[in-house]
């Protein structure tokens, strides 16, 4: 027989550590974990059977935090958007978005609701859900780009 994980690096007693993983032979012997779902990994849920050695491995794992760096995303200066807004003045707010209707190619509708989505994949799927109940209970644009292709509805 081969190269066996040691009993330590096992992430439960039915395991024999015949069968290679590569995946956890990288986090048992990884100096630094980072992704962008440092937490959802540590979960039954989202651990895919590696739950448990990734909480074991907390220390060295690191979360890309969510979000955007407000001072390059700033709509008061954004060279990138139509008319520049802030939580002061919204008063650009509704040319930006008939300017982001326009270019998605949807009839312009200040009445109705445009909501935008950027997600991962394995996010996705719930939020395209929620998504797509407040797009029919409220008659609200919905445009989702994800890793994998782009769809609007």
């Amino acid at each position: 027989m081969g190269w066996v994980f040691p009993t330590w690096a096992r992430t439960h007693a039915l395991d024999t550590g015949e069968a290679v993983n590569f995946l956890k032979g990288a986090i048992v012997t990884a100096d630094r974990i980072v992704t962008g779902y440092s937490w959802e990994i540590t979960t039954s849920e989202g651990g895919c059977s590696l739950h448990e050695l990734l909480s074991s491995r907390k220390s060295v794992l690191n979360g890309i935090t969510n979000g955007i760096d407000v001072t390059e995303w700033d709509p008061s200066c954004d060279k990138h958007i139509a008319c520049n807004y802030s939580a002061d003045d919204l008063s650009g707010k509704a040319e930006c978005k008939i300017s982001l209707q326009e270019e998605l190619g949807l009839p312009v509708r200040l009445d109705c609701p445009l909501v935008s989505l950027l997600s991962a994949r394995q996010n996705s799927c719930s939020l395209r859900s929620l998504f797509l109940l407040l797009t029919i209970a409220k008659s609200c644009r919905l445009d989702s780009l994800g890793d994998w292709t782009t769809e609007r509805h």
